[in-house]
């Protein structure tokens, strides 16, 4: 099982990899902040043939609270990378909406 977050096509070649020597592969890469592993709330995406999902579940379980079954191998690491590009995409728009209304003159961060 491999939680890092990686290109899928890492994913892709690990699972051809270990489909070779005739073992499951299951990408479950983490969500969340290092303060929710701590807390043992983190969320993983999932990426397993059903079989080996039933069989790692409960591991998962364990660590976080969110599990979510993507699909097959490789299906997690992609996964993780569109949250990836939503969080980053909601920070800038963010940024982009107070320097705009701090244009408008409605905002101002200085107290």
């Amino acid at each position: 099982m491999d939680l890092s977050t990686v290109l899928p096509d890492t994913s892709d070649r690990l699972a051809a990899a270990c489909a070779a020597k005739g073992v499951s592969f299951v990408d479950a890469p983490i969500g969340r902040l290092a303060q929710h592993a701590w807390e043992g709330t983190s969320m993983f995406m999932v990426g397993a043939h059903k079989k080996d999902f039933v069989k790692i579940r409960s591991q998962l379980e364990a660590m976080g609270t969110t599990i979510i079954h993507c699909g097959a191998p490789g299906t997690g690491a992609r996964t993780k990378l569109c949250n990836n590009f939503l969080a980053i995409g909601s920070c800038m728009l963010n940024a982009e909406f107070v320097a705009l209304t701090q244009g408008f003159g409605w905002i101002s961060l200085r107290r």
